[in-house]
C-alpha cells in the first residue's frame, strides 16, 4: 500500500476511487465502506484510495484533546489488510480549515483521477462544510466523476461510530468495542521495564481497572490506571501494569527495555 501525506505524492497513474473521513478505528462501518470501495476499484482497474486527516480536526479547531482509538500507522496498518492502494493521510492545520471544498475536489481530480467518490450520509467537505452531497455532485457532473453514499450501519438501532466505541471503552466495556471493531481493541506502547508498558496519553484507554489482554499471544492481566488530560496538555505516556493471568503462571523476563509491543483486550 502506498502511504503518502500529500496529494502531490501519488506515484500510481491509474483513475481512483476514493473515500474520505477521519477513520478513526477503522471500525465495521469503515470496513463497510472501504470494502465497497475496493471491490469498485478492482472492477473499474482502478485504484482504491482512503484520504484521511490527521491530527482530527476537532483537536485543531480547539475543540478539546483528542484521544484516538488507532494511532496514523495502526490506521495504516489496518487499511492495508483491507486491501487499500493509497492511504492519503493529509496533515490537518488551521489553514487546512479555510480551504474551500472546490479546492479539495480540484486536487482530487488533478492528482488522483478521481472517477467515483464514496461517503457516509452525513459528510461535508471543506470550509464551513461548503462540499455537501449536492454540492459534490455537482462539482462530479463538471469534473467527470459520480459520487455515492453509502447508508449508516448500525447494530440494534445503534449507529457504528467511532464516538460510541470511545463512549464504550470510557465505561470499561472492551466487549462492546470489540463487537464494533469487528476486532479485539489493542493498544500500542514500548516496555519501560519487565512489568510496565508506556502508552501515549492520546491513546484512548478502557476505564481505570484491571483487564485480560495478550501479549505476543500470551495470556496476561493488565492494569489501567486513571487518566485526565486537561485543555492544551502536551501528550504524556500512561503506565499499565502487567502481571500473569493465572497464580501458576509466571512473566518472562527477557524484555528489551523501550522495545515496542501491543496489548490486546480480550
Amino acid at each position: 500500500m502506498q502511504f503518502i501525506h500529500g496529494f502531490d505524492e501519488n506515484t500510481i497513474t491509474t483513475p481512483a476511487v476514493v473515500t474520505i473521513g477521519t477513520f478513526d478505528g477503522v471500525h465495521v462501518g469503515h470496513q463497510q465502506l472501504i470494502r465497497t470501495i475496493v471491490t469498485e476499484a478492482r472492477g473499474r482497474g482502478a485504484q482504491a484510495v482512503v484520504v484521511s486527516f490527521h491530527p482530527h480536526p476537532r483537536e485543531v479547531l480547539g475543540r478539546g484533546p483528542m484521544r484516538y482509538l488507532t494511532t496514523l500507522d495502526e490506521k495504516a496498518e489496518q487499511l492495508a489488510a483491507l486491501n487499500v492502494d493509497t492511504f492519503l493521510a493529509l496533515p490537518f492545520t488551521a489553514e487546512t480549515s479555510q480551504t474551500p471544498a472546490a479546492i479539495f475536489v480540484e486536487r482530487m481530480v488533478q492528482h488522483l483521477r478521481l472517477v467515483s467518490l464514496w461517503i457516509g450520509p452525513d459528510f461535508a467537505l471543506g470550509y464551513k462544510r461548503q462540499g455537501n452531497l449536492a454540492f459534490l455532485r455537482e462539482q462530479g457532473q463538471l469534473a467527470g466523476f459520480v459520487v455515492n453514499v453509502i447508508p449508516e450501519l448500525r447494530f440494534d438501532s445503534v449507529a457504528v461510530s467511532s464516538t460510541y466505541i470511545r463512549e464504550r471503552l470510557a465505561q470499561g466495556d472492551v466487549r462492546t468495542a470489540q463487537l464494533y471493531l469487528g476486532r479485539p481493541f489493542s493498544v500500542s506502547g514500548y516496555w519501560a521495564d519487565a512489568h510496565t508498558v508506556c502508552v501515549d496519553s492520546r491513546h484512548v484507554l478502557p476505564a481505570a481497572g484491571t483487564y485480560a489482554v495478550r501479549v505476543a499471544g500470551q495470556p496476561m492481566e493488565a492494569v489501567v490506571p486513571e487518566v485526565v488530560i486537561e485543555p492544551a496538555q502536551l501528550a504524556f505516556n500512561v503506565a499499565i501494569q502487567l502481571r500473569p493471568a493465572g497464580l501458576n503462571d509466571a512473566i518472562d523476563l527477557s524484555r528489551n527495555v523501550g522495545s515496542a509491543v501491543k496489548l490486546e483486550f480480550t
